[in-house]
């Protein structure tokens, strides 16, 4: 079974390698880790010294670092006869699926508004389709944001929804909220008339500023009178 890591994390990779010569001698190990879309070399080390029949086990230590990197991982081993890996090669070895990269994200697919003003209140409806384009099941925190008429930055934030969908696989989720006044905390204020503008953030932790995966950024809102 393979062993899951996220990516980001380290994983260790160890290489035997025995002297099955007649001579003592220094061999060159070179490592690499295979995914379905490239090929990284983890690196390469010297056995040191190893005499007729003897073994000595070289540890790697792999850290994938981009999404081409995900999904099962094949790591193979080459043995050379020169400790700097050039010369002759004596061997090869290969461990498929052996480790599981994880990743999460999360695409805007879609996504539509309007604002309503009913007397002197501003009732904004706001939806998203949202996309889990990782390769595990995961939850996603969904923050609708507002700019009021008088700001020039999103003062106003709703509590987080979430959602948890399968890799590949979409859903709405939506707000209707009524927003209030950042100066008096009223929904009944002529302050906030006037044009809006809607932010829809997807995140991985329960924050709009950080594990941020996608945003979608209104034009200002239209308002239905």
């Amino acid at each position: 079974m393979a062993v899951e890591i996220w990516l980001g994390e380290t994983v260790k990779v160890k290489v035997t390698v025995k002297n099955t010569g007649t001579q003592s001698r220094n061999f060159g190990v070179k490592c690499k880790a295979i995914s379905e879309s490239t090929t990284v070399t983890i690196g390469r080390k010297e056995t040191g010294l190893l005499s007729k029949g003897s073994s000595k086990t070289v540890n790697f230590y792999y850290t994938p670092d981009s999404t081409s990197e995900t999904g099962y991982i094949d790591f193979k081993a080459y043995v050379y006869e020169n400790s700097d890996c050039s010369g002759r090669l004596l061997d090869s070895a290969k461990r498929s699926d052996a480790v599981f990269v994880k990743y999460m994200d999360a695409k805007i697919v879609d996504a539509s508004h309007f604002t309503l003003r009913h007397l002197c209140n501003y009732d904004t409806y706001a939806r998203a389709l949202i996309r889990n384009t990782g390769n595990v099941r995961a939850t996603f925190y969904v923050f609708f944001a507002g700019m009021d008429p008088n700001s020039y930055t999103w003062n106003h934030h709703t509590f987080a929804k979430t959602i948890t969908l399968d890799p590949g696989e979409e859903a709405w989720t939506d707000y209707f909220t009524l927003w209030e006044c950042q100066d008096c905390w009223q929904t009944h204020c002529y302050n906030v008339l006037g044009k809006w503008k809607i932010k829809i953030i997807v995140s991985a932790s329960n924050s709009y500023e950080y594990d941020v995966l996608d945003e979608y950024e209104s034009t200002e809102c239209t308002v239905i009178e």
